[in-house]
């Protein structure tokens, strides 16, 4: 992820946005004007998260 950030940079991308929480996750955005549009660079270690409290698809206890 910090090299993905880097090379952007290193390109003239402008971060216009990031955040991170040591290991857990690390996101950028970066303008990209040739698409009219800003990405999102994300890096998410799941195993680290506690479990969902829903999980979608998943059916309703019965009652």
């Amino acid at each position: 992820m910090r090299a993905a950030k880097a090379e952007l940079l290193r390109q003239g991308r402008e971060m216009i946005q990031e955040a991170s929480a040591g290991d857990v996750f690390d996101l950028g955005f970066f303008t990209f004007p040739e698409i009219g549009s800003a990405v999102e660079l994300l890096y998410l270690d799941a195993a680290q998260l506690p479990p969902p409290e829903v999980v979608i698809g998943q059916t309703a206890p019965a009652v």
